[in-house]
């Protein structure tokens, strides 16, 4: 394809490695800052143990910024990726590519330009026009863009995943018990002692109208002061 319908080609096919670019940093930049984010709430949730008004309050804003951000980083450019009529004009198409091919940046915003203008010699205009893109023509505007310069927030990535990742494997009731408190949001939930009884004798049984020595023990990082026990 030549002449002014290849330099529409090329730059349809520019705008759309444009907006597949675009999406695959902000898949990146969105999955690094919802495992942040998560991160960050389950810590405060399981450091703070919210009542269920506070977990609410962690709940939906988490839900609110990962709408916000979804829509900004993922949703908007695979909307306009899927329809060409929302994306950049062939003159904004035109100075990017030009930034980075400078040699013919006046050239094929000029040729845009002329192409649609309707003022004077339309014959005089084609012509121009037939002879800048015999120039255009043979530079691949997608080669503009270089998909592979979104590697650097993969960096970025791995840093929540590889602390999550440690998190679960020091410390999984940060991440399980957390997390479960929050999505149950509307439940309260009763704080665990911090200690535990054993009991110790070989046998409960115990013989009518006779003394029953109870021996236990605890476990934990605390002790109870007192300790009863219920017999039903």
């Amino acid at each position: 394809m030549t002449g002014i319908e290849g330099i529409k080609k090329n730059l349809s096919d520019y705008k759309r490695k444009y907006y597949i670019n675009k999406l695959l940093r902000g898949v990146l930049i969105f999955s690094t800052l919802l495992l942040s984010y998560y991160l960050i709430i389950a810590s405060i949730e399981y450091t703070f143990r919210f009542n269920s008004m506070g977990r609410t309050i962690l709940l939906f804003s988490f839900i609110a910024i990962l709408l916000y951000v979804g829509y900004k980083w993922i949703g908007d450019p695979l909307f306009r990726l899927l329809l060409p009529q929302k994306q950049i004009t062939d003159e904004e198409a035109a100075q990017q590519i030009g930034n980075h091919f400078p040699e013919i940046s006046d050239k094929l915003l000029n040729t845009i330009q002329l192409q649609k203008s309707n003022a004077g010699d339309s014959s005089l205009i084609m012509a121009s026009i037939t002879q800048r893109t015999n120039q255009l023509s043979i530079i691949p505007f997608p080669k503009a863009i270089d998909l592979s310069k979104n590697k650097v927030y993969l960096k970025y990535l791995a840093i929540p995943t590889v602390v999550i990742a440690l998190v679960a494997l020091i410390l999984p009731q940060l991440i399980t018990e957390s997390t479960g408190r929050i999505i149950k949001f509307q439940t309260e939930f009763v704080p665990e002692a911090p200690f535990t009884f054993q009991v110790e004798n070989n046998s409960l049984t115990a013989f009518r109208n006779e003394d029953f020595v109870l021996k236990v023990s605890t476990e934990g990082n605390a002790q109870p002061n007192q300790a009863f026990a219920v017999i039903k």
